[in-house]
């Protein structure tokens, strides 16, 4: 269902939070994406509000590179030593 969004030239649209913290992308959102089953979707994060997006092929390939980057960091003594900080 559409809407008037304040500073949105589309207008809004409205879905609802499951029980399991998921939701049904509205129609006009997955056409407007270009979205597909098996598409990444990117979340910006800002105060109060966050922005969603289709991931490109770089965002995900950044992603994977810097989750493997983090992981030489995961071990119990890195955990010792930088848990109080």
């Amino acid at each position: 269902m559409y809407g008037s969004g304040v500073g949105c030239a589309m207008g809004s649209v409205f879905s609802q939070l499951s029980t399991k913290s998921q939701v049904t992308l509205p129609k006009p959102v997955r056409e407007t994406l270009g979205l597909a089953p098996g598409d990444t979707l990117s979340y910006e994060i800002h105060e109060g509000y966050a922005v969603l997006r289709k991931a490109t092929s770089l965002d995900v390939s950044h992603l994977e590179a810097l989750q493997l980057t983090l992981s030489e960091w995961a071990n119990a003594d890195d955990a010792a030593a930088y848990d109080d900080l």
